[in-house]
């Protein structure tokens, strides 16, 4: 054997050996049935089954001290355990637990063809190698998309003097970047490109869905509405928005068929209030549907000194991006402590993904989300931060909830989220399916037929799809339920109550 063959086997087992590092496949199924014990108690969700496949260096562990370790398991739910509960952790705190994704999760077996009884799911465990020994933890923050910037090609031809104009409005926003200019020349720019792509959505789409941030909750659930569509031939474009309130808009501008909001936005909406001041109410639309719940999340770093809403006087905070409802929730929780925006030391705004990322660099004091909980991107920061949730004082929650139509009040399930052993008292919206009265009852009809009968929501990507149910339905919503929406329901009820056939 020549020196050259002997190298190469030894680097390729110097390779192998790098690829299988991590714990052995008794330690991690001993770190997984901890984590569903400590989340989801005693014999609620077992192990069936369980197979170590394989490792590799985890990007984010400190050189060759990170391991990134995948599994496969079928995993037993215990009777009694429904994962589509509001008050429950869900099938979205499985997903962060063990590190998998929507993708990653399928039933195989139910009761009712939606409420599972046994998963099979492929996931992951992130360790570090310390003191001897391999410790798990949970992997770092997703970030939340961006909207697509322009397209690098030329529509208009190289010489064109609309591409001229453009192109000296954007080397003057860049010459006084910080400065007023730079300010509403940006603000436009994002107007006009969200104005273009609603049109070519509607333009190439039998129905448009308005969502919300790409990679964000309500734009999975607008995907999954998107694939279960297309399988059965209907054209439905999932429109990335800034969030609740740009989809009110689109709807009214007709834009948008059908949309995702919170229920409070919605009601806003309706009568004309708040960030519809100007445009006075939207008298038309109706709610389809209430999906699952969406908690007013307060997230802030540990040791700094902030337990209460009331703490956050002088502080820097992140309010959420304008147009969205975590923005409009948290201006509302602030004024339940008698705190305004002057009250506050600075005022941020942003995606919460770059808000998270701001508060772990110590950029901000305090980041507000209204998201349905557990919310994967805030899992994985309480895990690697020193961080934690504010809970809302009952004084508080119930002015909110007695206020605002469409907020209730909530808490936060038990262990949604790393070192959380107790309920976060807190309020929440609903998300709400919404359309206007131009919306045909038979079409109404179709949408929740799938919605609430069809539609696999783990199998189309979306966790938080996980939560609908329909004795849920129509929980927290404070506008006028669409005619045929109503229609819908009472059909449900009357099959419901129809005594059974002995015959069959």
């Amino acid at each position: 054997m020549t020196a050259a063959r002997i190298i190469a086997i030894l680097a390729l087992g110097l390779v192998l050996a790098a690829c299988d590092r991590g714990p052995d496949e008794a330690a991690l199924q001993s770190d997984v049935e901890a984590r569903l014990t400590g989340t989801f108690g005693e014999g609620a969700l077992r192990l069936a089954w369980f197979r170590r496949s394989g490792s590799a260096p985890d990007p984010g562990g400190a050189g060759d001290a990170g391991a990134i370790v995948y599994f496969d398991a079928e995993i037993e739910i215990g009777p009694g355990v429904d994962l589509a509960a509001w008050d429950s952790p869900g099938a979205g705190a499985l997903a962060n637990l063990l590190g998998a994704t929507a993708e990653g999760i399928r039933i195989v077996e139910s009761a009712d063809g939606r409420q599972p009884s046994r998963l099979q799911l492929h996931g992951s465990l992130s360790y570090e190698f310390h003191d001897g020994g391999w410790i798990a933890h949970m992997p770092d923050p997703a970030v939340l998309g961006a909207p697509s910037p322009l397209a690098a090609t030329d529509p208009f031809g190289a010489g064109d003097s609309l591409q001229d104009r453009v192109s000296a409005v954007l080397a003057d926003a860049q010459r006084d970047a910080a400065g007023a200019a730079g300010d509403i020349i940006a603000f436009e720019l994002e107007a006009a490109l969200g104005i273009i792509e609603r049109r070519l959505a509607r333009a190439g789409s039998l129905y448009t869905f308005a969502s919300g941030p790409v990679r964000g909750e309500y734009w999975r659930l607008g995907r999954a509405y998107a694939r279960f569509a297309e399988a059965r031939g209907v054209r439905v474009g999932n429109l990335a928005t800034a969030g609740s309130v740009e989809n009110v808009r689109a709807l009214r501008r007709g834009e948008a068929d059908v949309a995702m909001v919170q229920s409070d936005i919605a009601a806003l909406a309706l009568e004309g209030r708040g960030p519809f001041e100007r445009e006075g109410p939207a008298v038309d639309l109706r709610a389809l549907a209430s999906l699952y719940p969406e908690a007013v999340h307060i997230v802030v770093m540990s040791g700094s000194g902030i337990e209460s809403v009331s703490d956050l006087a002088g502080r820097s905070v992140n309010l959420g991006s304008f147009g969205s409802g975590s923005r409009h929730n948290a201006l509302a929780v602030l004024g339940a402590y008698g705190l305004s925006l002057d009250d506050l030391g600075s005022v941020r705004q942003g995606p919460p993904g770059e808000a998270l990322q701001a508060l772990g660099r110590g950029e901000v004091d305090a980041v507000f989300v209204t998201i349905g909980a557990p919310a994967r991107l805030i899992a994985s920061f309480l895990d690697r931060q020193e961080a934690h949730l504010i809970a809302l004082g009952a004084e508080a929650t119930e002015r909110l909830s007695r206020e605002t139509p469409g907020l209730v009040p909530f808490a936060i399930p038990t262990f949604s989220y790393a070192g959380q052993p107790a309920p976060v008292p807190t309020v929440a919206s609903t998300a709400l399916l919404l359309a206007t009265t131009e919306m045909p009852d038979g079409e109404v009809d179709t949408l929740l037929t799938w919605t609430f009968e069809e539609m696999d929501f783990l199998a189309l990507g979306s966790l938080s799809g996980t939560r609908v149910a329909e004795g849920t339905a129509q929980t927290g919503i404070a506008i006028p339920l669409h005619d045929g929406a109503a229609a819908y329901f009472e059909s449900r009820r009357a099959s419901a109550a129809e005594p059974a056939d002995p015959a069959q």
